[in-house]
């Protein structure tokens, strides 16, 4: 014999598909959030060297803040033993058409 459909029923089954919904994205965010951020790094250090000399540092992890007119701008030092050989600098615009460009 089915159910009859009422408001406390379906309440309770969308409550539960939202539940196990969240539960699973949560999840899977737990899961991805670490190579993400490490895709994100290795994404910044190979911009890096395709701008400044060669390195051997991860600028990505020795990044400093600059403001220079009102904005405040990453900077990247790229090192070579102890010397550093050069600076990236991450600026951006927001006069691009489809949002913020960033360029290094």
């Amino acid at each position: 014999m089915a159910r009859e459909s009422t408001l406390t029923n379906m309440v309770v089954t969308l409550f539960a598909v939202c539940l196990v919904s969240a539960a699973l994205l949560g999840g899977l965010y737990a899961l991805t959030a670490e190579p993400i951020a490490a895709a994100q790094t290795a994404k910044i250090n190979t911009a890096i060297g395709g701008v400044v000399p060669e390195f051997d540092n991860a600028p990505s992890s020795e990044l400093f803040e600059v403001e220079a007119n009102g904005k405040t701008s990453k900077v990247y030092p790229a090192k070579k033993g102890n010397e550093v050989v050069g600076y990236a600098i991450e600026a951006s615009s927001s006069a691009g058409f489809g949002g913020n460009i960033t360029l290094w």
